[in-house]
């Protein structure tokens, strides 16, 4: 509740100080207005009679995402608030709130104005110089944000706190900091989180599409007094931890952009438990003002990254290549995902042929880990494809690939082999029966798994096979079916699945409302059925508003395991109005 107090009073601070900044405009507003207000709230809700299984998602809650948008002189102004049931004080907030400038928005409304300028004949209407001024910032957030910057610093983590690119010409400056984690006590069964916070900057020249070259700096840290010292935090083996990260990243754009070359370095340093003991400083040939503004301890360790990628582009053809290395001992907490110890190459071709009717294309990639051979054993993967598709006047289309991977594992005692080779094909045509419209599509999947482990080889193989059909008659009714059947087998031990698909959608009151029944019936041979039976509904209420109601029915039987069987109810709800 507190969220909606605060989103809705700091919508009345923005509407009441533009009103009195610029009187009668906001409520008068036009197309041709320099004040403009537009937004949407769509609120959703479950109910269910059971919990999915192995699913944290609850039987039944509700959400509501609030989005508005104030435009003045071009320049939007949005927030959005998101709010749910879900929330919970034993995990990370789900629930958000942030103002920001939408800057997709701004360069649809640049574009707008000029046309409309341009066709009357008119000068543009110069903005105020403080709007001038905000039309710098490309990115200007406030409340819970996902700031993206790159690979090796910052990949869209939650930072509650602020978010901002100042892009004036040629300069570029961006700068982020806020809280990543809130702290979570512990208990028997809840695991602990120190509260984190960040501290993010770059620095540069030149356009981030165009040529540049910036500089780059982030601090994520724990708060070590965030959690009283517990055994609960030892049990869980949870430690605060450090990470200071210092990068560069730069393109060169030549020849109207045809060719680019693009790369970024950084350098980490990664302290695994700030409670571990201080390193001595006889023992190190740091500078001693580093070593106290750093402070690494007996758990730091620092590695390197990078990653070059160069592009050229033709008429009809596109080239790309890059190699990318993840030091072993590389940390970023600002992208927790990303895997390091791995050096990776890879190549990718698109080729076109009779104005884009046909198209080839085909890429090739390999990666290794233990670069320096630390681990018991060195993995390489190796990957490449090939697809083609056809795309002519009055006959089917048609899409083919071939995308092989390897996989080899060399160690003293251990060599794994693994390979998977997949095919896949699908096609389809648009024709009329009579008065009808028909849609025949139809696909094909094949995929040979074979893995080696010293003497030892399990095969396995999957095909399926799927065809669709939809028909559309002169009213507004139209029939959709779809019949599913795989087949796969792994070591000898087979099993084959049906699926079967049958929906009806009828249309009413110039397609404002919108009514579909169907039934899928999934058969696993001799082990498992399932049906289910569901019914939506979407009712056009008036110009901005839409409602959306669906209900379904599962029925699972499960012949070896009774136990699982189940009968499930679920009926889920959704108000979208617009202003």
């Amino acid at each position: 509740m507190k969220y909606f107090i605060i989103s809705f009073f700091l919508f009345l601070i923005v509407f009441f100080v533009e009103n009195f900044l610029f009187p009668g405009k906001l409520l008068a507003q036009d197309e041709t207005s320099p004040i403009q207000f537009h937004g949407s709230n769509r609120a959703f809700g479950q109910y269910a009679s059971r919990q999915g299984t192995n699913s944290q998602i609850p039987a039944s809650f509700w959400r509501n995402d609030l989005n508005m948008t104030l435009t003045v002189y071009g320049i939007p102004i949005s927030s959005s608030f998101f709010i749910t049931s879900e929330q919970s004080d034993y995990r990370q907030s789900i629930n958000n709130f942030r103002i920001y400038f939408d800057l997709k928005a701004m360069a649809i409304n640049k574009a707008k104005a000029f046309a409309k300028n341009k066709a009357k004949g008119l000068a543009n209407e110069k903005p105020p110089g403080f709007m001038r001024f905000l039309s710098n910032f490309s990115t200007f957030e406030v409340g819970k944000c996902r700031p993206n910057y790159s690979n090796l610093t910052l990949k869209g983590i939650s930072v509650s706190g602020v978010n901002i690119e100042f892009t004036p010409g040629k300069f570029y400056a961006a700068f982020s900091t806020g809280k990543v984690k809130r702290p979570i006590k512990p208990s028997e069964i809840i695991k602990p989180t120190y509260k984190q916070k960040l501290l993010f900057g770059k620095i540069g020249v030149g356009k981030k599409r165009e040529t540049h070259l910036y500089l780059t700096f982030m601090h994520v840290e724990d708060e070590v007094k965030s959690l009283p010292a517990s055994p609960e935090i030892d049990t869980f083996n949870v430690k605060p931890q450090s990470n200071f990260v210092l990068g560069t990243e730069g393109k060169l754009s030549l020849f109207k952009k045809k060719f680019t070359v693009e790369g970024e370095a950084a350098v980490s340093l990664f302290t695994r438990d700030m409670r571990s003991p201080a390193l001595i400083e006889d023992d190190t040939e740091v500078p001693s003002w580093l070593t106290n503004y750093l402070k690494p301890n007996a758990s730091s360790s620092i590695d390197y990254a990078y990653n070059v990628k160069s592009t050229l582009k033709l008429k009809t053809t596109k080239l790309s290549g890059g190699v990318k290395m993840i030091g072993a001992g590389f940390s970023t907490l600002g992208n927790p995902n990303l895997i390091n110890d791995r050096l990776t190459y890879d190549g990718r071709i698109d080729q076109t042929f009779a104005k884009k009717k046909l198209s080839f294309s085909a890429y090739f990639k390999q990666n290794k880990d233990n670069l320096i051979n630390w681990k018991k054993a060195t993995t390489t993967t190796t990957a490449y494809g090939i697809t083609a598709v056809f795309r002519f006047k009055k006959i089917p289309y048609l899409h083919i690939s071939y995308t092989p991977n390897f996989q080899k594992t060399d160690s003293d005692s251990l060599n794994l082999k693994n390979s998977v080779k997949i095919i896949s094909a699908s096609t389809g045509y648009n024709y009329p029966i009579g008065k009808l419209k028909s849609n025949t599509s139809f696909s094909f999947f094949y995929q040979n798994t074979e893995t080696i482990m010293d003497t030892i080889t399990n095969l396995s193989k999957t095909q399926t096979y799927t065809l669709n059909e939809v028909l559309t008659f002169k009213i507004p009714l139209s029939i959709a079916a779809a019949a599913s059947l795989s087949k796969s087998e792994f070591s000898g031990k087979k099993r084959d699945i049906l699926s079967l698909t049958l929906s009806g959608t009828h249309r009413a009151f110039k397609k404002k409302w919108k009514n579909t029944l169907g039934v899928r019936y999934l058969n696993q041979i001799d082990e498992q059925k399932k049906v289910r039976i569901f019914c939506s509904s979407r009712m056009k209420l008036w110009k901005g508003g839409d409602l959306d109601i669906r209900v379904e029915e599962n029925i699972f039987r499960n012949k070896t395991q009774v136990v699982n069987n189940f009968d499930e109810f679920i009926a889920r709800a959704a108000l979208l109005i617009k202003w």
